[in-house]
């Protein structure tokens, strides 16, 4: 008795049209799937840098804020509020021409040898002993001027220029015009001392609120420095303090004002239209020519709605690759098997194309089989 043979066939058709139900679907789903991851791991590097930025520039202001709050400390100290009345009081009942006749008189006096008393008078006092304490306990301040309500120096911690300060564009913003208002310069550098300072200026005023003088005193802002070079971002990763005009006040790599520097991440940023959209904080990819793709975040320190002059920001950035690195293999790994199976789905439905026989050549030869196999 012959053995029965079990045949078990399937058409070509029928594997491909099982690929294509259930092969194609997935590796097109995961091809999805690794774009938004790719896109999500931007997001997310981006975000981990715009968070950088911004700790960094809430640092910058707070700082800033905290020395603005000294200096207007210092102003109400008991000794320099005793100098700055003193000083109004040589005024009381004098013709307003005699006063200026006086002061120019004065101004000429201190930086001859014939001004030393007046020198003495102004070095000497308890509001200027009471200053140069301040800068035992705090190196940051540099100089500190007191004036009073006519702009002659009352009290200071060193021998200014000029005895009359009314006339300097520094004292007319803190005085306007007898309102008082709290006043920072930019950033400046000392060639002499090495260091870079602000101007902070505050008024001094009475019991009654009312303004009777001035007080100026020179910040380093170096402390600033170590806020931004100490920032972590990975070896390609770079911070930097820039103002508006994209000059780095100082960035992590050593780039300091004096190096005269621009910022290529902060031009990036006002190129894209995001500081004249209002935002205060983001982040973005852009292209560069030579160094490739970066992820560049930006974040506005806040001091210029208060202090115009301090328009700051902060920038962080890193290269896209650096950046996107961990999240990458996976992704070319996943877009890679689905990329080579659907170009094998492809190539296995042109091989049935070319080698398939057509339905009447099948139809005939199975025709033929039946006629040839016995009753």
């Amino acid at each position: 008795m012959a053995a029965s043979v079990f045949e078990f066939r399937i058409s070509g058709r029928k594997i491909l049209v099982g690929l294509l139900v259930t092969v194609a679907p997935v590796s097109l789903l995961a091809l999805y799937a690794a774009t938004q991851t790719g896109r999500a791991a931007e997001e997310a590097a981006g975000n981990t840098l715009r968070i950088q930025a911004e700790r960094v520039a809430f640092q910058v202001r707070e700082r800033i804020r905290t020395k603005v709050i000294e200096a207007a400390l210092m102003a109400s100290d008991s000794a320099v509020l005793s100098a700055v009345a003193a000083g109004n009081s040589r005024y009381q009942r004098v013709q307003a021409e005699t006063v200026a006749a006086r002061l120019a008189e004065q101004d000429k006096l201190w930086a001859t040898p014939q001004g030393a008393e007046l020198v003495r008078e102004v070095m000497d006092n308890p509001a200027s002993v009471a200053l140069r304490r301040n800068l035992f306990v705090d190196p940051s301040f540099l100089r500190i001027t007191v004036t009073d309500r006519q702009g002659a120096t009352v009290a200071a911690t060193h021998k200014t220029l000029d005895y009359y300060q009314a006339d300097e564009e520094y004292w007319q913003n803190i005085f306007v015009t007898g309102r008082g208002a709290v006043s920072l310069t930019d950033i400046l550098y000392d060639d002499a001392s090495k260091h870079y300072y602000i101007g902070v200026g505050v008024p001094v005023v009475d019991s009654a609120n009312s303004l009777i003088g001035t007080l100026d005193a020179l910040v380093d802002v170096s402390a600033l420095f170590p806020l931004i070079r100490n920032t972590e971002l990975g070896p390609s990763g770079r911070t930097a303090l820039v103002k508006n005009d994209g000059s780095v006040i100082a960035g992590s790599d050593g780039v300091s004002l004096a190096d005269g520097a621009r910022s290529f991440e902060y031009a990036a940023v006002q190129d894209r239209g995001v500081t004249s959209r209002g935002l205060s904080s983001g982040y973005l990819r852009a292209a560069f020519p030579d160094t490739g793709d970066w992820l560049i975040a930006f974040a506005d320190t806040g001091l210029a709605a208060e202090y115009r002059k301090l328009n700051w920001s902060v920038v962080a950035a890193t290269k896209a690759s650096v950046a996107l690195a961990p999240f990458a293999g996976m992704q070319f790994l996943i877009m890679g098997i689905s990329l080579v199976s659907l170009a094998c789905i492809v190539l296995f439905g042109v091989y049935l194309a070319l080698h398939s026989r057509s339905e009447i050549e099948e139809i005939d030869e199975e025709m033929r089989h039946a006629s040839e196999s016995p009753n």
